[in-house]
């Protein structure tokens, strides 16, 4: 497989888990329903930035 082709894929899996998260797996979430992250960023109860770092960290963790 070529390295741009695994690039490719991998940010496409980011980009799944973030519809994922914001989206499809709060269809049937009572806690965390649809809009309700976005709803805690906008009174801001969580950043982006909050987001961003857990992410990375949850990743840099699971890569070791």
């Amino acid at each position: 497989m070529h390295t741009e082709s695994k690039r490719t894929l991998i940010l496409a899996l980011i980009a799944d888990g973030v519809a994922d998260l914001l989206y499809y797996d709060r269809k049937e979430d009572d806690v965390l329903p649809r809009g309700a992250i976005e709803d805690a960023i906008a009174a801001g109860e969580i950043t982006i930035e909050d987001m961003v770092a857990a992410f990375e960290q949850e990743l840099r963790t699971g890569i070791r």
